[in-house]
């Protein structure tokens, strides 16, 4: 409390004193100027009967009034004491009570389910910081990264605030007719590899979508032998396009921390059991291209056509495999012949 409220208070207090004593201190004047001109009148100086009388007639007035004076304390008490005290013991109760925790940033999800995701799979995690920031990659409150509630619906980018404005925004999609968009951290796609999660939720959540594309770049690097190229195809296959996001990703590596994918070193351990979450399936062929940030940066081809990739792996397979873009998997099927 500031000193003018304790001001405030103490005048309220002596106020509501004073309003509650005034009908016994009347009583108790009006006797004892009675009482006087009596004791004038008759020359009776009797000790007694100044305070005697007085008393009585006091009694008498606090009893009548003891409604009022009741009233003046008990709207006192209500209106003045109870919020001061009421005041105190909430200001108490915060400066006791801990920090209530902040809510999550959503970057820092996909930053730590990528780095998680890295460990487990043995990629590098700078390699999987820079594909987060080339797939989903913004600037929110001052800070540039990764956003987990992010949908390329069709070659059309959106950032969303939270998840269920994207799974609303998505279900009304879908609904129009809407089938192929990349969900999540690393944009997987939905359409090629939907089946691999239980549902849109289990898709965005970044944890799952960072292992999926963690063992994704796992594959690649199995089968290209370096992470640069496995970098690329991440993307595509198709050699222009796999270029262009393999320079873009290390540049964004290099920018943060230095990294060089041409130098990047192996995994050292083998890949390990598929315990928990989906596993990217062996191959797949004809994958387009594209993802949300990377759309910005490559376009569509001349004519307005979307852009196709060439297969992303060369063992034939019946699953599907992971890719960031739009879509980020393929069904696999076999080359069709030449027409």
């Amino acid at each position: 409390m500031t000193e003018g409220e304790i001001i405030d208070v103490l005048r309220e207090g002596l106020w509501a004193a004073f309003a509650a004593s005034l009908p016994i201190l009347g009583v108790a004047l009006a006797v004892g100027l009675a009482i006087g001109l009596l004791q004038a009148l008759t020359s009776v100086q009797e000790m007694t009967l100044t305070f005697v009388p007085k008393l009585a007639a006091m009694a008498v007035a606090y009893w009548i009034s003891m409604g009022f004076m009741g009233a003046i304390f008990v709207n006192f008490w209500r209106d003045t004491l109870v919020p001061m005290i009421a005041g105190g013991a909430v200001a108490l109760a915060l400066l006791a009570a801990p920090p209530a925790a902040a809510a999550p940033d959503p970057a820092a999800l996909c930053e730590a389910a990528g780095a998680r995701a890295a460990r487990a799979e043995g990629v590098p995690a700078e390699l999987m910081r820079a594909i987060g920031l080339a797939e989903t990659g913004t600037r929110r409150a001052g800070r540039f990264g990764p956003w987990p509630w992010t949908v390329n619906m069709e070659g059309e980018g959106r950032w969303f605030d939270s998840p269920g404005e994207l799974l609303v925004w998505v279900r009304e999609r879908q609904a129009a007719g809407a089938r192929s968009f990349d969900l999540g951290c690393f944009q997987v796609n939905h359409l090629w590899h939907g089946e691999n999660f239980e549902s849109l939720e289990a898709m965005l959540d970044p944890e799952a979508n960072a292992r999926y594309a963690a063992r994704f770049l796992r594959a690649l690097h199995a089968e290209a032998g370096d992470w640069e190229t496995a970098a690329g195809r991440y993307h595509s296959r198709t050699p222009e396009l796999a270029r262009r996001y393999r320079m873009r990703v290390a540049e964004i590596a290099a920018r943060l921390d230095g990294f060089d994918l041409a130098v990047a070193p192996a995994p050292t351990s083998p890949p390990p059991p598929p315990a928990d979450g989906p596993r990217p399936p062996v191959s797949a062929f004809d994958a387009p291209a594209g993802g949300v940030s990377l759309a910005l940066l490559v376009g569509p081809r001349r004519g307005g056509a979307p852009h196709r990739a060439g297969p992303l792996l060369t063992r034939p397979a019946g699953a599907l495999l992971a890719r960031s873009g739009s879509p980020l998997l393929a069904e696999a099927r076999p080359a069709e012949p030449p027409r």
